[in-house]
């Protein structure tokens, strides 16, 4: 068996790819964690949430589907074209390549 060392960087794109090899959201999980930040944080819609380290867009598509609109940064360029992809039909998320550090 060989063993491949691979230093793991947010950015990287190959990194990305082994993260999201292993760790799968399930769409009725995303669910529930939305319902419980809305509730814990007595959101009301319409309402605007930023998403930081966005990910594939899963959380920004529920928050969606519960009246609000939302902006998604993340640094990965492999991971913002997914998430344009799985949001393309979202009619309130942008996605933004961007870094935690730059926001003001």
């Amino acid at each position: 068996m060989k063993i491949k060392k691979h230093v793991f960087t947010w950015e990287s794109d190959e990194s990305q790819k082994i993260f999201l090899k292993y760790h799968r959201r399930v769409p009725e999980q995303v669910q529930i964690e939305v319902k419980k930040i809305i509730e814990c944080f007595q959101l009301k819609a319409p309402g605007k949430v930023l998403d930081v380290g966005c990910g594939l867009g899963y959380h920004l598509m529920a928050f969606e589907q519960y009246g609000f609109s939302g902006v998604g940064i993340d640094i990965s360029d492999y991971i913002i074209k997914e998430a344009m992809k799985n949001c393309k039909d979202c009619s309130f998320c942008e996605i933004i390549k961007m870094r935690a550090s730059e926001i003001h």
